[in-house]
């Protein structure tokens, strides 16, 4: 897939976009330059030998929580790099428990700082979450019908699995769609998501589009109008 693809979704008759530079914004990661894993190699000494010196294989991410929770590691060092591992493994990069943690994120934690630091996260991260919603659009059909009770003519609930980071898209519908809270959520505090006026002519943001775009008919915050359309996937061109 091209760096270019958005997902664009058609809500009541408006098409609104969710992007790698939405991704950024919401999230704070880095999502430029190079994030090629395979620059990083396992050393001798490796964190993940001294920690699992009779594991043939990857590690499961239960495996690194439990190490992690349990203090395996000896000193202040390799117990931070155990926690970066844990950070990356179990909340960054979502999956379930059983998954394999890549050996990238035991090799990255053993570089040095400046390169741990500079690492494009974001960029890695939204390929992966973009991935997943993509897997889960395209059956989208399909899973409206095991939705949908010919019977009834009720809409029956049903769930998937999205992996990555796809906290930063309900951030983004949240944002998106004013009228979804309070019934879907709560709004604590105000945070600044889109960057103030002065920002918007940088030269880092200056392709980004931050006009915001209600996709609801008019209705009290309590009443969220049902959707009209099912959500497509625009493919890059």
């Amino acid at each position: 897939m091209s760096d270019d693809v958005d997902f664009w979704f058609k809500i009541n008759g408006t098409m609104v976009r969710f992007s790698i530079e939405k991704f950024s914004l919401i999230t704070g990661l880095k999502c430029h330059g190079n994030d090629d894993e395979s620059i990083f190699v396992e050393k001798d000494e490796s964190l993940k030998k001294v920690l699992f010196k009779e594991s043939k294989g990857l590690i499961t991410k239960k495996e690194v929580r439990n190490a992690f929770i349990r203090k395996r590691a000896k000193g202040d060092v390799n117990m931070v790099k155990l926690g970066l591992v844990h950070f990356l493994a179990n909340f960054l990069f979502g999956t379930v428990p059983e998954t394999k943690v890549s050996n990238f994120f035991w090799n990255i934690v053993d570089s040095d700082d400046a390169t741990f630091q500079q690492f494009p996260y974001g960029k890695l991260l939204w390929e992966k979450s973009r991935h997943s919603m993509r897997l889960s659009l395209m059956k989208k059909e399909e899973i409206f019908e095991k939705m949908f009770d010919e019977e009834t003519g009720n809409i029956q609930p049903y769930s998937y699995k999205l992996f990555g980071f796809p906290y930063a898209f309900l951030i983004w519908i949240f944002e998106t769609i004013p009228a979804l809270s309070p019934t879907f959520c709560e709004k604590l505090e105000v945070v600044q998501l889109l960057p103030k006026e002065s920002e918007k002519e940088s030269e880092t943001l200056k392709e980004f589009s931050f006009q915001p775009k209600f996709m609801f008919r008019e209705a009290p915050q309590t009443d969220v109008q049902p959707l009209t359309e099912i959500p497509i996937l625009r493919p890059s061109t």
